[in-house]
């Protein structure tokens, strides 16, 4: 059940991975805009206003955001990244209300702890895989012939998988051998999921190395709209979070 569940999870990462890298090149295809830059970011995120007793979350990750000119000074963006948020959350293995634990397990657990020779430490371990596909309009401008400044406003549409396992530590002691047995495992809950959307904005600073790179760094803030009952909303941990990114981009 538990590499069932693991596999599943990592199957449908991919399927989102690979379905905004396809959305963004067929709007790459159809962009009436001029193509003039394409930029790889590392970035940093660290969560806002937070929902269902999570204490932190942040992450890390990494963007890819294509640039196509309009205008002299106006230009549109798509975003498409990926990030791994690590998240803490006070009693997270009661509120994920996993059936197969609540049910069978914890039962289970205490039968066999009542054997003086077993001892057992089990801690819940979260992550969330956030993976965003964002379209900005953006201000583009040049000053002191180096810098560049890009003011960016927009929204998309964002893919998260968020994902719990028990890392279970359990040792046997056998008195009559003076030895004791250890072993342990990660137990894997069934993920929650969604594609909530969000509006997103920003601002974007680079130095300009030649003609062809630029050096930038960005702030940008995420807000996650509030659709109860709909698109995994209701399971989304957080309300808004804020990325810090460095990278290099490619002009054309």
């Amino acid at each position: 059940m538990n590499m069932r569940s693991r596999v599943s999870n990592n199957t449908r990462i991919y399927k989102n991975i690979a379905f905004v890298v396809f959305i963004m090149l067929f709007l790459s295809h159809y962009t009436f805009g001029q193509l003039s830059s394409i930029s790889l970011n590392g970035d940093y995120s660290i969560s806002g206003s937070k929902r269902l007793a999570v204490t932190k979350a942040d992450a890390v990750g990494g963007t890819l955001k294509i640039d196509y000119k309009l205008l002299d000074n106006l230009s549109v963006s798509l975003i498409g990244g990926y990030q791994l948020f690590s998240v803490q959350q006070d009693s997270g293995l009661i509120q994920w209300k996993w059936d197969f634990w609540d049910n069978r397990y914890r039962g289970n657990v205490n039968a066999d702890l009542t054997d003086t020779t077993l001892r057992a430490t089990i801690q819940s371990i979260q992550k969330m895989d956030v993976i965003p596909l964002i379209i900005t309009l953006n201000g583009d401008f040049t000053f002191a012939e180096k810098f560049f400044v890009q003011p960016s406003i927009g929204g998309g549409i964002i893919f998260y998988s968020r994902r719990m396992f028990l890392e279970e530590e359990w040792s046997k002691k056998y008195e009559q051998i003076g030895y004791v047995f250890q072993y342990k495992f990660r137990n894997f809950a069934p993920s929650k999921n969604g594609n909530p959307l969000v509006v997103y904005g920003g601002i974007n600073l680079g130095y300009l190395l030649n003609d062809a790179f630029r050096i930038d760094a960005s702030l940008n803030y995420t807000h996650i709209l509030k659709t109860e009952g709909k698109l995994g909303y209701d399971n989304y941990i957080f309300n808004n979070y804020i990325s810090t990114k460095l990278g290099i981009t490619f002009q054309y």
